[in-house]
């Protein structure tokens, strides 16, 4: 499977909705904060422009908690696909982020 960055997937989100897809880039795993950021910083196009908000079942999330916490802040490679938002909202905490990728897989890149 192609790894995208996140810049990439964000720009084909229309055709990778209900895709399975790869993402690199760096995770933040913080309260209100649990997405994929694209890595390097410096082609980011803002605070949350070229964001991913992750979306974990609660079950997986509480049994990858401790995996989540020692990725945080590093490289890592997310396998999912990306969920359909309603028109005019953004995805994850108070709607910030430009997409929601429900994920299978996280692994150190």
């Amino acid at each position: 499977m192609e790894i995208l960055s996140v810049n990439q997937a964000l720009d084909a989100l229309d055709s990778l909705v209900g895709s399975g897809f790869c993402v690199r880039g760096v995770l933040s795993f913080e309260h209100e904060d649990l997405a994929i950021y694209h890595s390097p910083a410096s082609e980011r196009r803002g605070a949350f422009a070229s964001s991913i908000w992750l979306w974990l079942d609660l079950d997986d999330l509480a049994s990858k908690e401790e995996e989540l916490q020692r990725l945080h802040q590093k490289a890592v490679i997310v396998e999912g696909k990306f969920q359909k938002l309603a028109p005019g909202f953004g995805g994850g905490h108070m709607g910030l982020w430009p997409a929601e990728m429900v994920v299978t897989r996280v692994e150190r890149a």
